[in-house]
């Protein structure tokens, strides 16, 4: 129902604390790059620390091992920054040589490993932070959204646990275990949990939008849409706040509040070929059928991969008896989606309206191949047979 999931992971940074050790040396990395390596960020931050790693000097001074550790440390978030993981799993790897017990270097390294689809090298980074600091909440936090995206919810959970007993005040630690609730089908849980980030930071329009539409997926639909009504108060201009406050009103029977809403998210964003959908969907229930059709038809002119709005514009056809057209949207639906047994079920039913018997057997043939317990297509099948065994007298 809702939009992708976003886990959030926590890096950390270091400030550079440079002791000057000796005098009389050449003069090397300027104190403006000195500053740029502290804080700068992006390009300007990997051009200062990489003036202080080339020369192993600052000031014109030699710096011990563990200030060198934290240049490279801060080139490696830059390096985040600047999209280049590679670069950064190189440097956080000089950090961790230079200070075996860098428990930021590790939890960042195994951020990159992680973005980079390196579970394993990830994981292996968060159980060595945990071992320097078994009392930071970032790298369980950390390790759990790893684990998330591994599939692994039970143990993401089990790290979320660890994180809030060690940070209890922290939101984003509720909402992610929120995520792993869902997954696993514990809505009440993940619903739960959203009410607990809302609580510590209750300006998150995300945690409402989101426990809205938990509260959707189990037919909740007044509370979903309260959620959502307070989620659009804090950001009235995000677009998919009001598409999904318009399923919600769909599903409860709204439906002219349910085009008002997708009406606004199509002014805020009006390439949106799902709301167009929605919004042709709320109109044919209406009766509206002919506006149905206009949206279905923009929204295949947006997507023309999107194979709910052929399947949606085929069922309006067919309810004007324009069995051609709808004919042809079943068609294209198939052809999008080679498995979609209702798009084969409702093809054979359109034959049966035509009276072509024999390629109606074949569409519940085909859609009995794909899923042989599908009755209704067992149903229509037999309807089928009927009906040309009183043809033929």
């Amino acid at each position: 129902m809702g939009e992708e999931i976003k886990l959030v992971r926590c890096f950390s940074s270091y400030l550079l604390v440079i002791f000057l050790l000796t005098a009389g040396l050449p003069y090397t990395a300027r104190a403006d790059e000195v500053e740029d390596c502290l804080k700068a960020g992006g390009y300007i931050q990997i051009q200062g620390c990489s003036a202080i790693i080339a020369t192993k000097q600052a000031f014109g001074l030699p710096i011990t091992r563990k200030n060198l550790a934290i240049a490279y440390f801060n080139r490696g978030n830059a390096y985040v920054e600047t999209a280049n993981d590679d670069n950064a799993i190189a440097d956080f790897t000089a950090a961790i040589e230079l200070n075996p017990d860098d428990v930021r270097a590790y939890m960042n390294r195994g951020n990159a490993y992680a973005r980079k689809n390196r579970s394993d090298l990830a994981l292996e980074d968060f159980d060595a932070a945990i071992k320097i600091d078994p009392k930071f909440s970032k790298i369980y936090l950390n390790r759990g959204s790893t684990f998330f995206d591994r599939g692994e919810y039970t143990r993401a959970i089990a790290d979320y646990d660890i994180a809030i007993t060690l940070d209890r005040e922290n939101a984003t630690l509720y909402q992610s275990r929120a995520f792993a609730w869902l997954r696993l089908r514990k809505t009440d849980r993940a619903i739960a949990d959203f009410g607990e980030a809302i609580k510590r930071e209750p300006a998150n329009a995300q945690a409402y939008y989101y426990r809205g539409n938990a509260y959707d997926d189990i037919g909740k639909y007044a509370l979903a849409i309260k959620d959502y009504d307070e989620a659009i108060r804090l950001k009235p201009d995000v677009a998919y706040f009001h598409l999904y406050r318009g399923i919600a009103n769909d599903n409860r029977g709204q439906y002219a509040e349910a085009v008002a809403d997708y009406g606004i998210a199509l002014k805020l964003k009006p390439n949106d070929s799902l709301a167009h959908n929605n919004r042709g969907n709320s109109y044919l229930r209406m009766g509206k059928t002919d506006r149905a059709i206009e949206d279905y038809n923009q929204a295949i002119k947006l997507d023309p991969k999107n194979s709910f709005a052929y399947f949606n514009r085929a069922t309006a056809y067919d309810r004007k008896s324009e069995n051609s057209k709808a004919l042809a949207d079943y068609n294209s639906v198939i052809e999008l989606k080679p498995k979609n047994t209702l798009a084969y079920n409702r093809r054979g039913l359109l034959f049966i309206k035509i009276k072509d018997y024999d390629r109606a057997v074949d569409s519940f043939n085909r859609a009995l191949e794909i899923d042989p317990k599908y009755t209704d297509a067992f149903t229509n099948r037999a309807i089928v047979y009927r009906l040309k065994s009183e043809a033929a007298g």
